[in-house]
C-alpha cells in the first residue's frame, strides 16, 4: 500500500485503530499495519547510527543499529543452535509485531529473548537507560 494515496492527510499513529466489527476488517487492518510501519518503523540514518564511529582509527564506517539487516527468503530455525532465522523482505524495516504496532501505534524493534544471555544484556540495558543521569540546569543551559 502507498500512503500517498491515503484519503487522510493525518498521522497515521494519531489515528484510531480499525474497529474489528467494522465491514473489511482485515483489509482494513492489514492497510493500518502498512501506514504505521511506512510512516515509523523503517529505519533511516542519521548521525546517531554512527556516533561511536572513530575515522581516525580507521573504523569501518557502520550502523550501530545493524542496518541495514540481511534479507531472508524463508523463516526457518536451526535446530542445532536454536538460532531463528525470521523472513524479512526490507532491509531497513525494524521488526514488529502487528498487533503490538497497532495496539501502540508507534515505532518498535521487537525481538523474542531466547537465551539467558539475551536476558541479561536486556535487563542490563534497561537498568541503564532508566538510571542514567540527565543534566542539570546548568549543564543543560552551558549546551546552548
Amino acid at each position: 500500500m502507498n500512503i500517498s494515496n491515503n484519503k487522510s492527510n493525518s498521522i497515521p499513529a494519531c489515528l484510531f485503530a480499525p474497529h474489528p466489527s467494522s465491514p473489511n476488517f482485515a483489509s482494513r487492518f492489514r492497510a493500518d499495519v502498512v501506514q504505521l510501519v511506512e510512516t515509523g518503523n523503517i529505519h533511516k540514518h542519521s548521525h546517531t547510527c554512527y556516533k561511536y564511529w572513530n575515522a581516525n582509527r580507521g573504523d569501518k564506517k557502520s550502523c550501530r543499529m545493524r542496518m541495514p539487516l540481511k534479507l531472508i527468503s524463508v523463516s526457518t530455525i536451526d535446530p542445532d543452535t536454536d538460532h531463528i532465522s525470521m523472513r524479512r523482505s526490507d532491509p531497513m524495516i525494524n521488526n514488529f509485531n502487528e498487533y503490538l504496532i497497532t495496539a501502540c501505534r508507534s515505532n518498535m524493534d521487537i525481538k523474542f529473548i531466547w537465551s539467558g544471555s539475551d536476558a541479561k544484556a536486556l535487563v542490563y540495558y534497561i537498568t541503564d537507560y532508566v538510571t542514567k543521569m540527565s543534566l542539570s540546569f546548568h549543564d543543560t543551559f552551558a549546551l546552548a
